[in-house]
């Protein structure tokens, strides 16, 4: 699994606020910090994101990693 840490301290790129996807602050996905971590140690599922999200989330990621969709 691959896991994006999540920060509600900085106002960038991959903004999601909050009541979006479950989140109960406004928070920005920090793609330039990618994890890797065991499905053992999620303890719950917070929520989903919409698909405008995803598609974000999605571009921000091949830019970061130097791809194309």
């Amino acid at each position: 699994m691959v896991a994006k840490p999540l920060s509600s301290l900085q106002i960038r790129r991959g903004f999601v606020p909050a009541g979006v996807g479950g989140l109960s602050q406004n928070s920005v996905i920090l793609c330039e910090q990618i994890r890797v971590i065991d499905k053992s140690r999620i303890i719950r599922v917070l929520g989903h994101l919409d698909d405008i999200y995803l598609q974000e989330l999605a571009q921000a990621l091949c830019t970061i990693l130097d791809l194309s969709l």
